[in-house]
């Protein structure tokens, strides 16, 4: 279902083309036989004319291949949204009014090799993430020599400080990016969200994860959409969802990913096609204790700051053989735009 977006900024619309499968015909080479040999060859040479009419009447239902079937997407409610908060990328660099960088391995904030067994140093080298030509690059680097004990580097932004001053939070709304990831066994680039305070109903996931887009690099054509809850690890769990992109495509080309954010639902999408919904009857927030009243959109219910990243190998694609990828990997960000429902601007 089509939403209605009221754009403070011009928009930009992205036509995408269809291109037809051609259809093969097999022509009918069978022949008569005649008994005398001197006839067949006068025969055969007559009747092809009349074989390649034959086969111009074949029906071409013989050889069409099956149309793939299009997934339209799950239903969902018609919504006005008004955008309060953007960044277009049309400066001269990343604007620290906006974005903040995570830096290292992990263990500055307590998960060493974020939790994840990821291979990767977070920098804010400019090879590392930079605006140019009007977009954000967000680029994985294999290094010659190790950096800081590390093979790869690359960079996890986000908009909320090191020091926990919150450059931009929102809660509930529609959250989206339009983006074009790199590919390649072991690459891990993520578009997602956390609570601006990590403990507000207990310690990670008790206080809520929303990942509005993963993707494993050694599956192209995948988007993942994940909603990590429950209590604090291990007592976490999540549910997750994964949308396969239409045939030659993949996700090297820009495409929008998005979450609609209610207190009774969140909705995941790849180019305004709906393809996993979570109603709040489904998560739950087992409460650390220390928080006296628990509504029932809780975790989900808090502020959320918004994060960009490209990690490197990792538990989450443990198939992975990285001795093949090609780095520099890249994740080029267009924008990145929220937006409120018209009647709940903020």
């Amino acid at each position: 279902m089509k939403k209605k977006i009221l754009f403070a900024l011009c928009a930009a619309f992205v036509i995408v083309g269809c291109g037809n499968r051609e259809q093969q015909k097999q022509p009918d080479t069978e022949q008569q036989e005649n008994t005398e040999q001197e006839n067949t060859e006068q025969q055969n040479t007559e009747q092809q004319p009349e074989t390649e009419q034959t086969a111009d009447s074949i029906t071409d239902a013989t050889s069409k291949e099956p149309e793939e079937s299009v997934f339209e997407g799950l239903e969902t409610p018609d919504i006005e949204y008004v955008l309060v908060w953007s960044d277009e990328f049309d400066g001269d660099g990343i604007e620290p009014e906006k974005w903040d960088f995570q830096y290292g391995n992990g263990s500055l904030y307590g998960v060493q090799f974020w939790g994840n067994n990821e291979e990767q140093y977070y920098t804010s080298r400019e090879e590392n993430a930079r605006v140019e030509d009007g977009k954000l690059l967000i680029t994985a680097i294999r290094e010659e020599e190790r950096f800081r004990g590390m093979q790869y580097t690359s960079a996890r932004m986000r908009t909320i400080t090191n020091t926990g001053e919150v450059l931009y939070a929102t809660t509930y709304g529609r959250v989206e990016a339009r983006i074009k990831l790199p590919a390649g066994d072991g690459i891990w680039p993520a578009f997602w969200m956390l609570p601006t305070d990590q403990t507000a109903y207990g310690a990670w996931a008790a206080s809520g994860e929303i990942d509005i887009m993963e993707v494993r690099g050694r599956l192209p054509r995948v988007v993942n959409g994940t909603l990590h809850y429950g209590g604090p690890y291990p007592g976490n769990t999540y549910t997750n969802e994964s949308y396969e992109l239409p045939a030659e495509n993949d996700v090297t080309d820009y495409h929008v990913y998005a979450v609609e954010w209610e207190p009774e639902e969140i909705r995941w999408f790849v180019d305004d096609i709906c393809y996993f919904k979570m109603s709040s009857e489904e998560w739950y927030c087992k409460s650390g204790g220390e928080v006296k009243d628990v509504s029932d959109a809780a975790p989900f219910d808090v502020p959320f700051n918004i994060i960009l990243n490209v990690a490197v190998g990792g538990n989450f694609d443990p198939e992975a053989d990285m001795s093949g990828t090609v780095f520099p990997a890249t994740m080029e960000v267009d924008y990145v735009r929220v937006y409120q429902q018209a009647e709940a601007e903020q």
